[in-house]
């Protein structure tokens, strides 16, 4: 049977479990009404004092916060982040509407404020939203992150234009709306998958055939390097295209349009990631990301004698492998569980080590060829997601599944993620 059986199966039986132990199961006729069920339905007493005294004390800070914020941006011009903004404004909405619902029969002078103060500021803040959705559309395009933002915006506005006409009988209406909004968000044509990419398909081919580079389905190299902004948009359109998944692509675009190599080859130019954002909280740059992955296909290993599994999810200290050769035994070490420390690899032969490295080097070299801000993960090249190391006893081929470098400048840390998919050795003779 499939999975989903036995989730309707378990929901059955625990609602059935929990009716069982509080001794009562509620009557859906309708039109009764029920002493039992009217007094469980009722608020106890510590719930109105915590809404009264404490949650909408709080909502109602956080609203003048936000509208000062608003405020200081519309005068300053100095945008925030979209991705926080879109967050903040989920949490927003998500929150104000929530305690909108629970203080609906809250007849204290507080109670009766907010709910009628929340609708009017919410529809401040979302003009604002609005204009920061806009202005973000306008630069990088329709994007899972923009689709997500335009439903909560939708849902926040009818909502609170409902909740200043209807008032408290706009709750069944809302919950009716997010319901219809879900469905909406799967729908084939313009669900959360297939309408992004549909967006960012036109975004690129209009990209494309401003530049010379796309005539019908035959896709062709740039005659001239375009300018930095056109390569900008081209790389962050191209890398969200090749990370999606489960999508129709035109036929002139390759699967791998996102490995550097590849991309070089087909478009005439190398890849030029968009610098990141600057953000209010951590200062120009933000948080900063380059996130690799290994591509799909074969990597000659022919002449290594080893495939040596270093990965070691489950225990706890320094992973290592021993290995039986000729020589001797080889002792394999491979450090750098913890994300602050640069990994490092260290290999024994009979308690004599005959090589010891970190990967600092080779993470200055990816950094170098992808750097920091990348949008969005980046299919590398076999060359790159590898690293061949020699000594005078063996050869050794390392090949990475993921490579994460993340920076923070406002803690001035660096964080490592080296996903060491196998190691390859060889002993010389």
């Amino acid at each position: 049977m499939s999975e989903k059986v036995y989730m309707y199966l378990a929901t059955l039986v625990g609602f059935l479990a929990f009716a069982i132990f509080v001794g009562y199961f509620p009557d859906f006729r309708k039109g009764q009404l029920e002493e039992h069920r009217a007094e469980a339905q009722k608020q106890p007493r510590f719930v109105e004092i915590l809404f009264e005294y404490i949650m909408i004390p709080i909502a109602l800070a956080l609203t003048a916060v936000l509208l000062i914020w608003t405020g200081k941006i519309m005068v300053t011009g100095s945008w925030p982040v979209f991705l926080q903004l879109s967050g903040i404004a989920t949490g927003y909405t998500v929150g104000g509407l929530w305690l909108h619902v629970l203080v609906t029969y809250n007849e204290s002078g507080l109670a009766k404020f907010y709910r009628r103060f929340y609708p009017v500021a919410a529809l401040v803040i979302l003009a604002f939203e609005a204009w920061a959705l806009l202005n973000q559309l306008s630069k990088s395009g329709l994007k899972m992150t923009e689709y997500s933002f335009i439903l909560i915006w939708v849902i926040a506005l009818v909502s609170a234009i409902l909740l200043l006409i209807i008032k408290d009988r706009a709750h069944n209406m809302i919950a009716v709306l997010v319901c219809a909004v879900a469905v909406f968000s799967v729908l084939p044509v313009v669900g959360y998958q297939a309408l992004p990419v549909t967006s960012q398909i036109s975004r690129l081919e209009r990209l494309l055939v401003s530049q010379g580079m796309l005539e019908g389905d035959k896709l062709h190299p740039a005659a001239a390097v375009p300018e930095l902004a056109v390569r900008e948009s081209i790389t962050d359109a191209v890398g969200y295209l090749a990370s999606a998944k489960d999508t129709k692509l035109p036929p002139w675009f390759d699967r791998r349009l996102g490995e550097s190599s590849v991309f070089k080859s087909k478009l005439g130019f190398e890849q030029a990631w968009p610098k990141p954002e600057e953000s209010p909280i951590t200062g120009p740059g933000g948080n900063m990301e380059t996130s690799l992955m290994l591509p799909q296909g074969a990597i000659n290993i022919n002449g290594y004698d080893w495939a040596v599994n270093l990965q070691d999810y489950y225990g706890k200290g320094t992973p290592s492998v021993t290995v039986d050769g000729v020589k001797g035994t080889y002792r394999i070490s491979w450090t750098g569980s913890t994300p602050s420390v640069i990994p490092a690899l260290k290999i024994e032969l009979d308690d004599r080590v005959i090589l010891e490295q970190d990967m600092r080097a080779y993470i200055e070299q990816i950094l170098a060829v992808y750097p920091s801000g990348s949008a969005q993960p980046i299919r590398a090249t076999f060359e790159d997601m590898s690293l061949q190391l020699e000594t005078p006893e063996a050869a050794v081929l390392l090949v990475f599944t993921n490579i994460d470098i993340y920076a923070d400048p406002s803690r001035d840390t660096l964080n490592y993620g080296l996903n060491l998919n196998m190691l390859y050795l060889k002993e010389k003779p």
